[in-house]
């Protein structure tokens, strides 16, 4: 009896997280459209290869910084509080020699890159991991326990400003140096907030010993390898492309991957980001897991799949209203990259498991494989261009992600191909429907403008793909809903 009670609480409160965290993922899909319309229209395309080289020379960097242990403090449920002062004083410590080390490295990433406006602003940037620090522990305090109201409302606020700040900034015609700063205040803004409501519930002690935090730092070694790894497979392109290419071309296929990056980095971060501490306290019971990710995969399907190929069909007038008329090239980037979003999409949920089961070991090296293999596939599609990169993102992540991730799933909670597929098919059959729709709609209709051809197109294929599902798939299309509306 008090098991049922137990589970029926930690559902409670997993629907709560669920529907703040469904809110702030609304607010921020709203505040990155109007803030990328507008920055496109305002500043030039090498701006955007600019800042992406930044940004994939500071994800590696919040990487090391973190040093892994964000996890595995969700995943120790018992963490004393001297081991939590001494992580905490880590992740400062750490966060501050990153800093250091990024200001005296930026001149030379400029050097290799070829572009002297780099070193400033990775300079710049590099704030963050001196500001970032004093509120990511409690950021995963609050995200273990479930409380994900005040994050919501924490990280929505932070948004709006940065997002103005970037906007006017923009407009007095700062160039890059609008999307540095935004980053900065927003990263700002996000930690103070965050420690202002930590520090009043848990006060950390001014102490710090290594050995308090081996066992968080051995589990934290995998996933910083996996991490580094898997941050090398999404990114390397991008490093190939601006020391290659230079930051033009960048910006376009920057731009492109923005597209196909932003559905399963919100729709999956909204689903995993409370399953992970839900599968983390039923972490030994493989029946419950079972069901649980089933639910989870369902959900992140019935989402994303529509989506990605709504974003093949209508790839032209959606580049149109976001960006503009100027960037015709990433029209084809994206209907190329579409794939690689989705791929990853129903694949990275299988992460949530073994980080729960504390299996971040084989999350490394499943990805150390997976990049490998992407290392030669955009060293040989280098040779054509934008276009052969972007294909062979496509060869690597569909020939090596399902088969691993399949091979995962069987480890973890053994299950096999049918059964995964089967979660998918009536999902991809009603959204290639609508797709086909889209298509022809968009062929032979001479359409007054892009905004209206997605005005009445994206409603109609809405339609069409839950028409179907009703049809054809009712019971699942309920059990959606449900999990959905929880």
């Amino acid at each position: 009896m008090t098991h049922d009670v137990d589970m029926k609480h930690l559902r409670k409160r997993a629907t709560s997280g669920a529907r703040w965290t469904a809110t702030a993922t609304g607010a921020r899909i709203l505040l990155q459209f109007v803030q990328l319309a507008i920055l496109a229209r305002l500043l030039r395309v090498e701006d955007f290869g600019l800042m992406a080289i930044a940004n994939v020379v500071l994800a590696f960097a919040i990487t090391f910084s973190d040093a892994g242990v964000s996890n595995a403090i969700i995943h120790y449920r018992d963490a004393k509080r001297e081991e939590l002062s001494s992580l905490f004083w880590l992740n400062v410590l750490g966060g501050a020699a990153i800093f250091v080390g990024m200001w005296f490295a930026a001149p030379w990433v400029a050097q290799f890159y070829k572009q002297p406006t780099l070193a400033p602003v990775l300079r710049a940037a590099s704030v963050i991991f001196v500001v970032g620090p004093f509120g990511q522990q409690f950021h995963v305090l609050l995200e273990r326990d479930l409380r994900f109201r005040r994050l919501a409302l924490i990280e929505t606020v932070s948004m709006v400003i940065s997002s103005a700040l970037g906007i006017m900034l923009a407009l007095r015609g700062f160039g890059v140096w609008s999307l540095v700063w935004s980053s900065v205040l927003g990263s700002a803004l996000r930690s103070l907030a965050l420690a202002a409501v930590g520090w009043r519930q848990w006060r950390p002690m001014f102490r710090f010993h290594p050995r308090e935090c081996r066992r968080f730092l051995h589990f934290g070694a995998y996933q910083m390898g996996e991490r580094t790894v898997n941050l090398a497979g999404q990114h390397l392109d991008k490093l190939v492309i601006g020391f290659v290419l230079g930051p033009g071309p960048l910006g376009y296929y920057e731009l492109a991957y923005r597209f196909i990056s932003r559905p399963y980095q919100i729709i999956n971060s909204l689903f995993t980001r409370v399953a992970f501490p839900v599968f983390s306290k039923v972490q030994h019971d493989k029946v419950r897991l079972r069901k649980g990710y089933l639910e989870l995969i369902e959900g992140v399907a019935a989402l994303t799949i529509p989506l990605y190929l709504a974003m093949f069909a209508l790839a032209e007038p959606m580049v149109g209203v976001q960006l503009g008329p100027r960037y015709e090239t990433t029209v084809s980037l994206l209907q190329i990259l579409w794939i690689v979003g989705l791929s990853f999409a129903l694949t990275s949920p299988a992460g949530t498991l073994l980080l729960a089961c504390g299996r971040a070991d084989i999350g490394f090296y499943v990805n150390l494989v997976r990049t490998a293999l992407i290392i030669v596939g955009v060293w040989v599609g280098s040779q054509w261009g934008l276009t052969g990169i972007a294909w062979s993102l496509v060869a690597v992540v569909v020939a090596v992600m399902f088969p691993i991730q399949a091979y995962v799933r069987w480890v973890v909670v053994g299950m096999g191909w049918g059964e995964f597929i089967s979660r998918l098919l009536p999902f991809m059959a009603s959204a290639s429907v609508a797709s086909a729709v889209c298509m022809a709609s968009h062929r032979w209709i001479p359409w007054p403008s892009d905004l209206i051809e997605l005005g009445v197109m994206l409603p109609l294929a809405a339609g069409i793909y839950l028409g179907l599902l009703w049809w054809k798939s009712r019971a699942r299309l309920q059990r959606i809903v449900r999990l959905v509306r929880s």
